[in-house]
């Protein structure tokens, strides 16, 4: 399969529509997901569960649940088997504090599945709401 800019673009605008179990049906099961930076989030995740549950489910425990994560892709390009992916969110945490963050995502692509994800992302403002959150929730 020849990776196409239609094919990253319509797999990313399922984040913007709230289709997200689309989105992640196409994360290889054993994805590597790099967070990259020196902060809380920051690590590899090993397969598409430890990225769900450490990292993607950490952040939902920390959102206020009666207002949407809004998602708004910014750019897509498209090299050889990668698709590159900026994108902007915003939501509110659980203590009132907004939580916006913009982030690029580098992706790995085999058979039409994301093998491989480097995501760069707004660590200073994730990392306040990170923390402030879960030292309230403690």
């Amino acid at each position: 399969m020849t990776l196409t800019k239609a094919h990253v673009e319509t797999l990313f605008r399922n984040l913007e529509t709230g289709s997200r179990e689309a989105f992640f049906a196409a994360l290889a099961d054993d994805v590597q997901v790099t967070i990259m930076g020196k902060h809380t989030l920051a690590a590899t995740y090993k397969g598409k569960q430890e990225f769900l549950t450490k990292a993607h489910g950490r952040i939902n425990k920390i959102r206020d649940p009666n207002v949407p994560l809004k998602i708004t892709v910014r750019n897509v390009l498209v090299a050889g088997d990668h698709g590159i992916v900026e994108m902007h969110s915003i939501s509110k945490a659980l203590n009132g504090m907004p939580i916006e963050n913009t982030y690029c995502w580098i992706c790995r692509f085999d058979g039409g599945k994301i093998v491989e994800v480097r995501a760069y992302t707004d660590s200073a403002s994730m990392e306040k709401a990170l923390l402030a959150n879960e030292a309230g929730a403690a």
